[in-house]
């Protein structure tokens, strides 16, 4: 008896388990169709599943679990579609087409509007495009899947792209911004979603990524060519109005270039089109941004150029040189000028405050902006070494001055948060014959922030901040079957010098320094459909500020999963425990004004915060029906945070660190 029920068991899970049938597609005389069709349906004609046949002529078509198609149907441009029962089809199986005679009166060419072929989902630009459509980015907005952000950032199923390639070269680096916004639409043929990429070729298939790589498919004529536009716009309303571009560019396969000069007075943002729009990785710091910002105020529930009265001038070159089969040279720098004239009236009461003071502001404030960078990265993406190293520059000449009627009172107000940065990022790494791998990283940043500030009490407050950090790695990845053990060494380092007076007054220099030493083993494992990593950070961190010292030994566990379920379906989910020092300006205890009126006061005492991170997520992505659709709830708790209070000291507002903490 329990044999039988053993047996019913087992073919109840064969009958639940996913099918994959392989084999051929070719024509009556034995030709290979490639990019044939094999398409799975159920009787009401839905799809179940689908594939395209290789270069080779061959498919693979998986049925997902508990799924019963009723037919099979193959097709082929020129031959006649065939259409089998399901039961007739048997693994290894060669489908034959024949040859078909159409006669029509009246053909109709409609492109496809999103191809699928493995990891590659290629959507055709002239099946989303509209008559008002002027850039690509305009047109990738309207793209199932895809998503443009305010700041021309590119999310692909919810998950921010981790390369912006045209014709499969990356001339903009993490600054596609210029190229998003500004490529007319016309000259792109389609845009290519590259899943799961992996930019380093020997990594390919050992390290896997979750985001996705965009790249840009140009048309015959916008090839190997110059092309450029002429935009000139002027008005007159109640000033002289202009809106102006020039632009230059020439894309090939051993040379790419995009230059651009733009200017306006009418409200349009230009400084999104050069931010860094690549996530930092691995922790890494970036520039460092002080305690001062320019001045702002309350933006209305309307579009910007409805409200905004600037004059602003980017300027931009991107350069990239193909110095080898496998190797890149990639030059930019960029310039913006602006100058913003910005008007507003607040009105603050304090309730818990004795007699409950009422404070109303009304301020006039001019921001001038003079912000300048570059950027020269050198890449090899050899099929078994990388080399990449990339040396990053940025220098501004920020100014807001002002006005305030304080309480009825004139206030002058004025802040320079002055900033210089320069940052070397080398990455080398090589994959042995037998899959091992040997990755070498190695990161610094210096960032020199000298600051001014005008009090409320007409005192001029001076900064100088210095802040230095360095993360190196060395990482060893083993193959071991279809697993990799893993092992990374790092130490991390950062000195952050941070001096502030007031007028004339000495100034009183304070040094935090911390230095972080980590192991992290991890494992990966792969089962069919599933990837697993399981990986931990044991690292000790001596952190120092003044008299305050302290030692920590942290073990930061992490573990992923990922299930591609279908062709069309897949689940991932990650749980996580991570602890951060608090750096020198969470740490700083002499009290330093942040805004003309504000104060602020930490404690002194080194110390970190501690959160744990739980995400899962489910992804749809049906190409035939054009149905994109992700979920992705998560679960962020975060122990350790100071608390501050707060209070009226006259005319200024003060907030000061307590020795309570708090979790949220």
């Amino acid at each position: 008896m329990r044999y039988a029920i053993l047996f019913i068991l087992l073919l109840t899970n064969l009958s639940l388990s996913a099918q994959t049938f392989t084999g051929k597609v070719k024509g009556k005389q034995g030709e290979l169709l490639v990019g044939a069709s094999v398409v799975a349906s159920t009787e009401s004609k839905s799809t179940v599943a689908y594939c395209l046949t290789s270069d080779k002529g061959e498919y693979k078509l998986t049925i997902p679990k508990g799924k019963n198609p009723a037919s099979i149907t193959a097709s082929y441009i020129g031959y006649q579609k065939k259409t089998m029962p399901f039961a007739d089809l048997k693994d290894g199986m060669t489908i034959t087409l024949v040859e078909g005679d159409f006669q029509l009166k009246e053909v109709k060419i409609k492109a496809e509007r999103i191809k699928s072929s493995g990891d590659t989902l290629t959507y055709s630009v002239a099946g989303f495009r509209q008559g008002q459509d002027r850039s690509i980015a305009d047109v990738i907005a309207k793209m199932p899947g895809l998503e443009v952000k305010a700041d021309g950032k590119v999310e692909y199923q919810g998950k921010p792209i981790n390369k912006f390639y045209i014709e499969g070269l990356d001339l903009m680096g993490s600054q596609y911004g210029v190229a998003n916004q500004n490529i007319s639409a016309d000259k792109i043929k389609s845009v290519q979603v590259l899943e799961n990429h992996q930019s380093v070729k020997s990594l390919r298939g050992v390290s896997f990524s979750e985001q996705a790589a965009l790249n840009l498919v140009l048309k015959d004529d916008a090839k190997a060519v110059w092309t450029g536009a002429a935009d000139l716009g002027l008005g007159y309303g109640d000033d002289f109005l202009y809106d102006c571009r020039l632009m230059g560019m020439r894309f090939n396969k051993k040379y790419q270039t995009l230059m651009m000069y733009k200017n306006n007075n009418i409200g349009k943002q230009l400084d999104n089109e050069v931010l860094d729009l690549a996530a930092l990785l691995k922790g890494r710091t970036g520039s460092e941004s002080g305690f001062l910002s320019m001045m702002s105020v309350a933006a209305p529930d309307l579009a910007d150029n409805r409200y905004t009265f600037n004059n602003s001038h980017l300027v931009a070159g991107n350069w990239l040189w193909k110095t080898g089969k496998d190797s890149e040279l990639r030059v930019q720098g960029n310039g913006f000028i602006d100058k913003t004239d910005m008007q507003d009236y607040s009105s603050s009461t304090y309730l818990t405050l004795a007699d409950m003071p009422v404070i109303v502001e009304e301020q006039n404030v001019s921001n001038t902006r003079s912000e300048w960078k570059g950027e020269a990265n050198y890449q090899y993406n050899g099929s078994k070494s990388f080399i990449k190293n990339n040396l990053k520059g940025y220098i501004d000449f920020n100014k807001s001055v002002g006005t305030m009627m304080y309480n009825g009172q004139r206030t002058d107000m004025m802040v320079k948060p002055h900033k210089r940065s320069i940052t070397e990022d080398f990455q080398m790494s090589h994959t042995t014959a037998k899959g091992n791998i040997y990755n070498v990283e190695s990161y610094l940043t210096y960032s020199y922030l000298p600051g001014q500030l005008l009090t409320i009490g007409g005192m001029t407050e001076r900064l100088n901040l210095g802040f230095f950090s360095t993360q190196n790695e060395m990482q060893y990845k083993l193959k071991v079957g279809r697993h990799y053990l893993n092992n990374e060494l790092g130490m991390n380092y950062d000195y952050q010098s941070i001096g502030v007076a007031m007028d004339e007054e000495a100034e009183k220099t304070n040094v935090y320094q911390l230095l972080r030493m980590y192991w992290s083993p991890s494992i990966s494992f792969l089962f069919g459909k599933h990837r697993i990593g399981i990986k931990s950070k044991i690292s000790y961190a001596r952190q120092s500020y003044r008299e305050s010292r302290s030692n920590h030994l942290w073990i930061d566990p992490a573990v992923g999963w990922n299930w591609k379920a279908t062709v069309v379906s897949e689940f991932s989910a990650n749980v996580g425990y991570a602890n951060a020092p608090l750096m020198g300006r969470s740490i700083y205890d002499t009290p330093i004004f942040t805004s003309y009126r504000t104060q602020k006061v930490n404690r002194g005492k080194t110390d970190a915060t501690h959160a744990l991170h739980a995400t899962a997520a489910y992804k749809y992505t049906n190409p035939v029906s054009g149905l994109f659709f992700n979920l992705r709830p998560s679960y962020n708790r975060m122990s350790g945070n100071i608390l501050y209070e707060s209070a009226m000291n006259g005319n200024i507002y003060t907030m000061t660190a307590t020795d309570k903490e708090y979790a949220m």
